[in-house]
């Protein structure tokens, strides 16, 4: 692994590791944005023509673990839908619902879910660094 993937893998496993104690959907981040291995290895154009689809992901530790492009088969995908519920229990439950105690209440089984989602792609990611920097994160 050359040293700008290793580089942002481990940030990626370190944008995990802060999802995994966010207090608010909105500080639980899945977006490619978010991502310093996407930004490496994720073309924003493999919707647009046929060479970049082929490319899309291509070199990405995830994608040679997987061989599935943007994630698919990995924690990401349970950690993305489980942040939407959560997101959507916090805004429907929390705001519109008054703030009650039992809102609140759901709000946090959903955070937990996100974390526990969230520690589990910590772990897929830690399992594709090389075995000398295992130890490190």
């Amino acid at each position: 692994m050359d040293a700008a993937t290793l580089k942002a893998l481990k940030g990626s496993i370190a944008k995990w590791k802060k999802n995994a104690v966010a207090k608010h959907p909105d500080r639980f981040l899945t977006s490619i944005r978010a991502c310093p291995l996407c930004d490496l290895f994720y073309n924003q154009d493999w919707h647009r023509n046929e060479a970049a689809e082929k490319e899309c992901c291509t070199g990405c530790p995830v994608f040679k673990k997987t061989k599935e492009k943007r994630c698919q088969n990995t924690p990401y995908e349970k950690a993305v839908k489980t942040q939407n519920v959560w997101e959507g229990a916090f805004e429907d439950e929390y705001f519109y619902g008054g703030g009650t105690r039992v809102a609140l209440e759901r709000a946090s089984n959903h955070a937990a879910r996100a974390h526990k989602d969230a520690l589990a792609e910590v772990k897929f990611l830690e399992s594709l660094l090389p075995k000398p920097e295992r130890k490190k994160t």
